[in-house]
């Protein structure tokens, strides 16, 4: 396992010098990908369903707003993180388009190169959930997307910080 992690890592450090990030964002260009074969099966509840079978409810600033989440890890490893409990983050604006906050552990990252936009939520870095007001194109892993963004929405992500909680429902 280990071997496997230094290799990783070598691989991930010569090829830091082969590729030229996109230009339309400040964001860092550092993604992570957990290993797959390291992922949990989906936890049951104290009434014995599973994580995979609930929603993930999403406030912001107190506002439950509805969002269609993707079917992928990701999604899966956020879900089993919520069995214990929900979650609440504190996010900063940044670049003039988006909202960023730490997670307390890595997801299983799947990124792409995408173009986000406005209501659109991903992982960065495999630990960091963003939520979008405006556009970037960047390699993110999608969550999901706010199913009725609109001007109320954009106004609270707009703020300089923002508080998130995350819960099962």
């Amino acid at each position: 396992m280990l071997s496997k992690l230094m290799l990783t890592l070598l691989v991930c450090m010569g090829m830091t010098g082969c590729g030229t990030p996109p230009t339309t964002s400040d964001t860092p260009a550092t993604p992570s990908v957990s290993d797959p074969s390291e992922a949990q099966p989906p936890e049951e509840t104290a009434e014995g369903e599973s994580t995979a079978d609930q929603t993930i409810t999403l406030d912001i600033n107190g506002t439950e707003i509805p969002v269609q989440w993707e079917e992928n890890r990701a999604v899966e490893d956020l879900k089993a993180l919520l069995a214990d409990g929900e979650l609440t983050i504190q996010t900063q604006a940044y670049g003039g388009f988006e909202q960023v906050g730490s997670l307390p552990q890595s997801l299983t990252a799947d990124n792409a190169q995408v173009t986000t936009e406005p209501g659109d939520i991903v992982l960065y870095n495999g630990n960091s959930i963003v939520l979008f007001y405006g556009s970037n194109s960047w390699s993110y892993t999608k969550l999901g997307h706010m199913t009725d963004f609109d001007e109320a929405t954009d106004a609270l992500l707009r703020a300089d910080t923002v508080t998130i909680t995350l819960s099962l429902a």
